[in-house]
């Protein structure tokens, strides 16, 4: 018996893990958004989480010093919670809506 090509296999391998990741990644949506002062002014080091009803956290992130943040959100994302928070700042809580996937979140002393 013929022993199998070791370049086949690493092929159909790698192949089969670019299929996985792939259909992995499309069930998640990403969200990009700017948090902001009452002045429009970015609010650096802002935190940033998706959180369900039992207030587990789904994923979470954390703004530049531009205010700009990027989320991943998992398909689970849909109809929680977004929530935001800084120093200073009152917190932010919202119904997140995925379909939105860019925003301007204001934060008031």
């Amino acid at each position: 018996m013929k022993s199998q090509n070791p370049v086949f296999f690493a092929t159909v391998v790698i192949l089969f893990l670019m299929a996985m990741i792939s259909s992995t990644l499309s069930a998640q949506q990403v969200f990009t958004a700017k948090v902001v002062d009452e002045a429009n002014s970015p609010v650096p080091m802002s935190v940033v989480a998706v959180i369900d009803s039992n207030n587990n956290e789904l994923c979470s992130a954390i703004s530049d010093s531009t205010g700009k943040f990027i989320l991943t959100l998992p398909k689970a994302a849909q109809g929680q919670w977004l929530y935001v928070k800084a120093f200073g700042y009152h917190a932010y809580k919202e119904r997140l809506a995925v379909a939105v996937k860019q925003s301007l979140i204001q934060l008031s002393p």
